[in-house]
């Protein structure tokens, strides 16, 4: 049941790609898998959406590359809020790798970032964050983007992109693209894209 919730996530956020064309101010109510609403401003008038056929996380990327310029805060997660994530979800925890990172009230000012390589098989991204949370990179998935991944493990998610600026990925999203923030009571996550076409965990950054 949870693998087809998720479905139904990243079914609905790359209905959004479409929807986010039309410009209108009237609010439009979204319906999750147990017919909860959730509201989101900037759309065409009131519906329930159906949900297409999944579409590939990087139509996700396109929909919030505007939002990379934003500062984000990041408070590096503790061993054991990673430990109580790994433990909720079924998953092994093997080692916490962000004994060398720090704190950065804005993110955009790190110079130093410490990358770790996953397997480059197309599956990167979720090893990245498999690794990010558990220290390996095995618990990887295949058929949820990172909307979805976010929202399930409850974590904030910055991946670094190519012009070496941040974008957010969490549950804030239900409250529209241009109010996304990163919710300081949870975990953080940073990976990077900066390729385009490959991810890798990033276990540390520091402002020198």
């Amino acid at each position: 049941m949870m693998h087809d919730y998720l479905i139904k996530i990243s079914n609905l956020l790359s209905d959004l790609k479409k929807k986010s064309k039309r410009k209108s101010k009237t609010e439009v109510q979204l319906v999750n898998s147990k017919k909860n609403a959730k509201t989101v401003e900037n759309f065409p008038e009131t519906e329930v959406l159906d949900l297409p056929e999944y579409q590939d996380p990087a139509i996700i990327d396109s929909m919030i590359s505007f939002m990379s310029r934003k500062s984000w805060t990041l408070i590096v997660p503790s061993e054991a809020s990673l430990k109580k994530i790994a433990e909720k979800n079924g998953l092994e925890f093997h080692n916490y790798i962000y004994r060398n990172s720090e704190g950065i009230g804005n993110l955009s000012l790190a110079r130093y970032v410490l990358l770790h390589n996953v397997v480059p098989d197309g599956n990167c991204g979720y090893r990245a964050l498999s690794y990010g949370i558990t220290g390996s990179d095995r618990y990887w998935m295949t058929t949820i983007d990172l909307f979805a991944a976010s929202i399930m493990l409850e974590i904030n998610i910055l991946v670094r992109d190519t012009h070496h600026e941040w974008q957010l990925y969490n549950s804030s999203i239900q409250n529209g693209f241009s109010n996304m923030q990163v919710d300081l009571s949870l975990p953080t996550i940073l990976m990077d894209n900066s390729s385009r076409d490959h991810f890798q965990a990033i276990t540390a950054v520091r402002r020198f």
